[in-house]
């Protein structure tokens, strides 16, 4: 969770940024080149933040919820596919 959180700090100062560049872009304020500059910083100042919270590209694994998470789908399966077996 500190992980995931700190990740959502670091997107909304990201969002925040872009925000009050918006402004910048919506007053006329810069050109293409540098509308499409701050698409591609934005982008991977985004995909690094990502990538330095969660370096693997996937959430730490628990087998005990995985468990119950297969159980509960295979209940709710086997309830509602017409009551058969999987």
């Amino acid at each position: 969770m500190k992980a995931l959180s700190a990740l959502a700090r670091e997107l909304d100062e990201l969002a925040i940024h872009t925000e009050i560049k918006w402004l910048e872009i919506a007053a006329g304020e810069l050109t293409e080149k540098e509308m499409r500059k701050l698409q591609a910083d934005m982008l991977i100042k985004a995909s690094s933040a990502a990538q330095k919270h969660f370096p693997n590209n996937s959430i730490p694994d628990n087998p005990a919820l995985m468990r119950k998470a297969e159980a509960t789908a295979t209940k709710y399966l086997e309830t509602h596919i017409n009551g058969e077996e999987l």
